[in-house]
């Protein structure tokens, strides 16, 4: 994959490139640069990216490669090439307030790779203009640019997919070297990119008439998925990551598949205009074209994967699941076909909406795509603003509060122990540390209109109860359960349905499994009277509980 281009080229795309990337660096400076409560600023990725930090900081620091030094081998994480990227910048010196500039800055420039090829894949499948159109409409794609420079490695796998998109088009009987060693890299980026990377070299294989297309690549993946899960099966204990565990196999395959489509549905909606393009562009292309065939495909194995893992837990409007982003890099492709049959007029306008995307019926602040951005000014909202696009923005020096040594409970397992490391830390959603026993809290953590919200369908109470000394979360209280029930009733049926009667359920909420365990919590944590985050324990360890 060739990253400088030849000059005659870039006229084309240099447009889009500067739209991107100004885009990539209001996100970066309005949400990932923040406040620093002992003075200045530190530069923050989300919570999940954050987590992949934690990791990486361990490795660098010589504790092994575990959520903080000290910790059990759990794998919290699922981006083991990226994690290890991030561990080299660790390893140069980049940690603590400075530590996220250096995959920040990475963003930007997978920005104006992704830029690049998605110009190039529009120009196989329609000429200059097509890839000229394809190009801008990723550059105004709001969550395209938003994940770029989230700090996830989602950025890195889009760029990859785009490349594998432009090949695909290109290949005749047999891939070259450089394209089987990018796959390779894209499964150790993730190793569900094999789904792409296998699900589209077989439709190469039939379109061209050569299996090696599908067996060169299904060994190159192979390779790297084999050395992979060796690796995590001997360092960790666990073939998988632990989060898979948690996120997948503890849902059943019809809830996870329902809240897929609930997903879907939503993504579909908040970005209709992109999709009518695209349609539209499919229909001037042709259906039956062998180009319009795998840009669907590529789609299609998205919305297949989605459905199997439930949907994302970044269901907001400018962000989207993940794992449907990265199925709409065709989609972008056919919808810059579809704007290159307008007028300039048109193109202006159809660019603006899909970059704004299309609020949700009840028209309410959050549902605005990039609204927030505007009042990022006003500092009362400033912090509201990082939360609605996942940054857990610290403002309390635990170290002046909470003496090192001690066990502390917490719900984000990203900020907060990737920059307090004198703690030990234990993840009550059960994603970086092992619980005896994880209750289901599926009915009480939800993101509508999801009937279920992924990565927080269970919760390790009984281990925290045990074992914290201190329980660090914003959102506990004891005064009164919240009250949080169902907006939709069609989401009451569907849980009903299902085995978990939610519906009947809506007298307490937040992530317990019954007001039982919501008393135990009470009565073993008290809320710091000037912290109302932080939580201290005043029953002693050991005491029985009933649960």
């Amino acid at each position: 994959m060739p990253i400088f281009v030849p000059m005659k080229s870039w006229r084309s795309w240099l447009g889009p490139l500067i739209v991107g990337e100004v885009l990539g660096i209001l996100i970066i400076g309005i949400v990932h640069v923040v406040p620093n409560p002992e003075g200045g600023w530190r530069f923050m990725l989300i919570d999940d990216a954050m987590i992949s930090m934690c990791y990486a900081r361990s490795l660098a620091e010589g504790c092994g490669w575990v959520w903080y030094c000290g910790a059990e081998r759990v794998q919290g994480y699922t981006n083991f090439l990226w994690t290890l990227y991030m561990a080299f910048w660790h390893f140069l010196g980049f940690s603590g307030d400075i530590g996220a500039l250096p995959i920040l800055l990475t963003g930007l420039i997978t920005i104006g790779m992704q830029v690049y090829w998605l110009y190039r894949l529009g120009e196989v499948v329609g000429g200059e203009a097509i890839g000229r159109m394809s190009a801008w409409v990723g550059a105004v794609f709001f969550p395209l640019i938003r994940w770029h420079v989230s700090g996830m490695e989602t950025g890195v796998l889009a760029v990859l997919l785009t490349y594998y998109l432009y090949r695909l088009l290109r290949v005749e009987s047999r891939w070259r070297l450089w394209d089987l060693v990018w796959v390779g890299v894209g499964v150790l980026v993730r190793m569900d990119f094999a789904v792409w990377a296998v699900g589209l070299a077989a439709w190469a294989a039939y379109t061209r008439k050569s299996w090696r297309l599908l067996w060169e690549v299904m060994g190159i993946v192979g390779i790297a998925g084999v050395a992979l899960i060796a690796f995590q099966w001997a360092y960790y204990g666990e073939p998988v990551p632990h989060t898979y565990y948690v996120k997948v196999r503890s849902v059943p395959l019809l809830y996870r598949a329902l809240n897929g489509l609930i997903s879907l549905a939503k993504y579909t909606y908040v970005n209709l205009a992109l999709f009518a393009t695209a349609l539209y562009g499919l229909w001037r292309l042709g259906w039956h074209q062998e180009k319009s065939m795998l840009l669907g495909l590529s789609f299609g194995l998205g919305v297949l994967y989605n459905l199997h893992v439930g949907g994302d837990a970044w269901e907001n409007p400018p962000t989207g699941s993940r794992f449907l982003l990265t199925g709409i890099l065709g989609v972008i492709s056919l919808a810059g076909y579809g704007l290159s049959q307008w007028g300039w007029g048109m193109k202006f306008i159809g660019l603006l909406v899909i970059f704004y995307g299309i609020p949700s019926p009840s028209l309410n602040v959050k549902s605005m795509r990039a609204i927030y951005l505007y009042k990022i000014y006003q500092n009362s909202t400033s912090k509201m603003i990082r939360e609605f696009y996942y940054v857990d923005q610290i403002t309390t020096n635990l170290s002046r509060i909470i003496p090192p040594g001690k066990v502390v409970a917490v719900g984000a397992a990203g900020s907060h122990p990737y920059f307090y490391r004198e703690y030990r830390w234990l993840d009550m959603m059960g994603l970086c540390s092992k619980h005896d026993s994880l209750e289901p809290v599926i009915c009480s953590i939800r993101s509508a209109p999801l009937i279920y919200l992924p990565g927080h369908t269970h919760a390790g109470w009984k281990r925290v109860l045990r074992e914290a000394d201190v329980f660090f979360d914003k959102y506990f209280q004891c005064k009164s359960l919240y009250g949080n029930s169902y907006p939709f009733s069609w989401q009451c049926k569907l849980s009903g349905l299902l085995g978990h009667d939610c519906c009947m359920r809506s007298d307490y909420s937040g992530p317990y499994p019954n007001a039982e365990t919501w008393i135990q919590l009470c009565k073993t944590f008290t809320t710091d009277s000037l912290q109302p985050t932080i939580h201290w324990r005043t029953v002693p360890k050991g005491y029985n509980y009933k649960m």
